[in-house]
């Protein structure tokens, strides 16, 4: 992985794949990086999130629960891969860096990059 990442968002990529291993599902979705990042709980996120109204419990747990609706797999030890959604958030993530004048994508370009390349999170804070 590139070494531009804070420590704080290498954290939530790691986690994200803990969470994809967890929920048995072969690939690391949005969702899984969500989850990471809202779970943060001395991270930047949820400090924003609870300033805006949002109850950060509720968050995780309708992530929880669409996490659980996916697809699990059954046997075999293969490490779950980011899919092409994660995949185009990451890069986001990384042009949401440059654009800001940043040096190294923090958990708020992750964030940013997810809310633009998935409408879960817009439904969820309605």
């Amino acid at each position: 992985m590139e070494q531009n990442f804070t420590q704080k968002s290498f954290e939530a990529i790691s986690e994200a794949n803990n969470f994809a291993i967890r929920y048995r599902h072969s690939d690391i979705k949005v969702e899984h990086l969500l989850l990471a990042l809202v779970g943060q709980m001395d991270g930047l996120i949820p400090s924003v999130l609870k300033k805006m109204g949002i109850d950060t419990t509720d968050v995780i747990r309708k992530i929880e629960n669409k996490l659980e609706n996916f697809p699990k797999i059954e046997g075999g030890n293969s490490e779950p891969r980011a899919n092409g959604e994660l995949n185009r958030v990451l890069v986001g993530a990384r042009d949401i860096a440059k654009k800001m004048g940043d040096s190294y994508i923090s958990t708020e370009h992750l964030f940013l990059a997810s809310y633009d390349n998935n409408n879960f999170f817009e439904k969820i804070t309605e």
